[in-house]
């Protein structure tokens, strides 16, 4: 196995790596991620001592070409959209990538690998940022809390509104209209 170091090292496309037998296991800090840090957006936030685990097994395989197993787990700290305090995300990604140059590759893949598929005049495609791609499509859009877990100000706000709502009498504005319009008929 590879340092885990050398994969930020000069190059890290996914194809040299893949071309090149590499494998990688460890951890990668937070730090590393300049998309998730907390300054780019309000609702994810890797907070700085947290680290994922990441393993890369890349290489050829005979009947499909190259290829990227990819493996990433570990906590997220996010940022709750109902109570906007903290909550913990656990994530665990499990992925198999065919690389391939064109589209008639892409379709020749087995079901089990998704396509990775890197046209010739396209700038390479970073590890970090396939990384951070998984890690992003991992993550719910709107994170929250379950119920019970939110912030108890906004759970005793709540329970009070819906006490409320079962208290209030339904006002029928119209209710007498029918009996009206029965009368004059």
């Amino acid at each position: 196995m590879g340092m885990l170091a050398d994969i930020f090292a000069k190059p890290n496309d996914v194809f040299f790596l893949a071309e090149n037998n590499a494998r990688f296991d460890g951890e990668i800090h937070a730090s590393e991620f300049a998309r998730l840090q907390g300054s780019q957006s309000h609702i994810l936030c890797l907070l700085q001592e947290h680290s994922l685990h990441v393993r890369i097994n890349a290489g050829r395989h005979l009947d499909i070409g190259l290829v990227l197993e990819l493996s990433i787990s570990g906590m997220l700290s996010l940022v709750c959209q109902r109570c906007m305090q903290g909550m913990d995300f656990s994530i665990k990604i499990e992925r198999c990538f065919g690389l391939v140059k064109s589209q008639y590759f892409a379709d020749k893949l087995p079901a089990d690998y998704e396509p990775l598929l890197l046209e010739e005049n396209e700038e390479p495609l970073s590890i970090i940022h396939l990384i951070e791609d998984e890690i992003l499509l991992a993550c719910p859009l709107v994170p929250r809390h379950r119920n019970a877990d939110c912030n108890p100000w906004l759970n005793t706000l709540r329970s009070q509104d819906s006490d409320e709502a079962c208290n209030t009498t339904v006002q029928k504005p119209f209710a007498g209209l029918r009996d009206a319009f029965r009368r004059n008929n």
